[in-house]
């Protein structure tokens, strides 16, 4: 018999008989982990497996390839935040499409787990505000591209060697261009916000849209396709609402 103990965040849920689920799980120590869950489903357990919540969870299986059966523990539950506000709802919803979308299965993602965690405390927090929010999602979506082995070069620039004065990444390469080198490029470039370079940086949710153009660009283009794949309607629906509340204000 194989077992192990771990700490994971839902990702999906999805029905398997009348009350049993399969659930996937972002974990701390396994990586994308999928689980049968038996009751999951049920009126005592439903509020437990939703997309966000922490739980320990104890997972077994006759052989380690196999499926295998877990049972959880709740230890942070987000679901009440996500009833009240849509726009929490549909970043979870989005992170929780990408992972599954994107990251091989049961491979250790310790970083995606941590960065995960740090979106559902900020819904959680009472200083939470949609920039705060919406800068972490953008954070996490660029360390996906490196943890699948896509990291974007942002510490020079491709033409010059500078290090300095870097505002535009080349959509063919990936890597950073200063200022002069791709302003007779600008129509085709990309703009790399300055956050995503210096962390400690300030973000206006419009740099917070220019970094997921980024992103999505070569999540789109260097991930997803090439598996035939396609970018999750999930976080369409995300863009559409940011879009649509910055131009109510």
């Amino acid at each position: 018999m194989h077992q192990w103990e771990d700490n994971g965040i839902v990702i999906s849920v999805t029905r398997y008989g009348e009350q049993s689920a399969i659930v996937r799980f972002l974990t701390e120590e396994h990586g994308l982990f999928p689980c049968m869950v038996k009751g999951a489903l049920s009126k005592a357990n439903r509020g437990m497996y939703q997309p966000g919540n922490l739980l320990h969870i104890h997972w077994q299986a006759r052989i380690e390839e196999q499926l295998g059966h877990a049972k959880g523990e709740l230890l942070q539950s987000i679901t009440a935040e996500l009833l009240q506000d849509g726009l929490a709802l549909q970043v979870i919803n989005a992170m929780g499409a990408l992972v599954t979308a994107a990251v091989p299965e049961r491979i250790k993602e310790k970083e995606l787990f941590i960065l995960f965690s740090d979106v559902s405390s900020i819904i959680k927090s009472i200083d939470y505000d949609k920039t705060r929010l919406m800068r972490s999602y953008a954070e996490f979506e660029y360390a996906l591209l490196q943890e699948l082995g896509f990291g974007l070069d942002l510490d020079e620039c491709a033409a010059t060697g500078r290090k300095d004065d870097l505002i535009y990444v080349s959509p063919k390469s990936g890597r950073a261009v200063c200022r002069e080198a791709g302003e007779p490029y600008k129509a085709r470039m990309l703009a790399l916000p300055p956050f995503l370079k210096t962390p400690e940086s300030h973000a206006e949710m419009s740099q917070i849209l220019d970094a997921l153009a980024l992103t999505g660009y070569f999540l789109e283009g260097w991930v997803l396709q090439p598996e035939g794949r396609k970018m999750p309607d999930a976080r369409q629906r995300l863009l559409m609402q940011i879009n649509s509340s910055i131009e109510s204000e």
